[in-house]
Parts: C-alpha cells; sequence; structure tokens
C-alpha cells in the first residue's frame, strides 16, 4: 500500500469517528483535512512588499481578473487560488471556526481588501486558460512595509509554517 492509500484509509476512520461525534466544529475542521488528503496538489505562497504585483501575477496565471489589483494595497487577507479543471467559479469564505461559505464576487473583493473578523482565508476556485497550472495552489498575501498597520499584523498571525501545514 502506498503513502496515498495508507491516508485515504486513515481519512476513512477518522472520518467515522467524526460522524459519531456529531459535533459542527470538528465536523468543518474534518472537511479542511479532509480536501487536502484527497486533493493533494503544489502549492506557491506570494510574499513581497506591498503593490509589489503579487495578486497581478496571479491574475496572469489565470488569465483573468480574479484578485483586485491596484498601486494601493488590495491584499488584506491571505487569499487562497486554486487553479481547477473545472469551468465554474467558486468563491469562499473561510471563517476563524473553520466554516466554509460560498460568497459573491462583490462580497470576494471587498473582503481580499478589507476582511470581516472572522475570516481566516479567502479561497477562489477557477480555471486558468492554460491547462498546465491546472492543481496548483496559489497563496496570496498581504504585502510587508505596507502602510496599513493590519497587513503586517496578517503576515505575522499568518507564517509560513501555518501555511505549510495548511497545504500539507
Amino acid at each position: 500500500m502506498n503513502v496515498f492509500e495508507t491516508c485515504i484509509k486513515r481519512q476513512e476512520r477518522i472520518d467515522s469517528i467524526v460522524e459519531a461525534l456529531n459535533i459542527d466544529d470538528i465536523t468543518y475542521k474534518n472537511l479542511l483535512v479532509k480536501d487536502r488528503i484527497m486533493n493533494p496538489s503544489h502549492f506557491v505562497v506570494m510574499l513581497g512588499e506591498t503593490s509589489a504585483g503579487k495578486s497581478t501575477l496571479i491574475n496572469s496565471l489565470l488569465a483573468k481578473k480574479a484578485l483586485p489589483e491596484s498601486v494601493k494595497p488590495t491584499t488584506g487577507v491571505v487569499t487562497e487560488v486554486v487553479i481547477s479543471d473545472d469551468e465554474e467559479e467558486n468563491l469562499l469564505k473561510i471563517r476563524r471556526d473553520a466554516k466554509v461559505e460560498s460568497i459573491e464576487k462583490e462580497s470576494f473583493d471587498k473582503f481580499t481588501i478589507k476582511p470581516a473578523d472572522d475570516i481566516h482565508r479567502l479561497r477562489y476556485v477557477g480555471k486558468s486558460k492554460n491547462d498546465k497550472y491546472s492543481g496548483i495552489r496559489v497563496f496570496d498575501t498581504p504585502g510587508y512595509g505596507s502602510l496599513v498597520d493590519y497587513h503586517e499584523d496578517v503576515l505575522k498571525e499568518y507564517s509560513i509554517s501555518e501555511i505549510v501545514q495548511i497545504c500539507k
């Protein structure tokens, strides 16, 4: 049995325990972990100064304006971009309690710039015009050296090790 099959078997046992417990908080967190196990992918973390072009580079990978971009700071929360084979865009807000909610584009753009207190991160799932990028997850982060104080706080709170743990 290979490592992937072993992980799937373990996840199935965990699923049965989580189902028996029937506790919403544990169920939501299990779904996030399960997604990572069942859908392994490559990931890239974009780090750099404020207004260095991180969001613009991600938009160029998608060949569409999925993330807000401007010379002013635009990324106030870590935003996960999942490049998918699926034609349909999916915009999600992941709350601090691990609940995942679908949101409209207008809300997504608003929360990207100025997130609500309950948001842990945002997730954009969409197709790239170039199939070779399919399966890549890109994490857009607030820039450092920003005039917006809370951007630095988000970077400190959302350390690289935490991003690595999310991607495993």
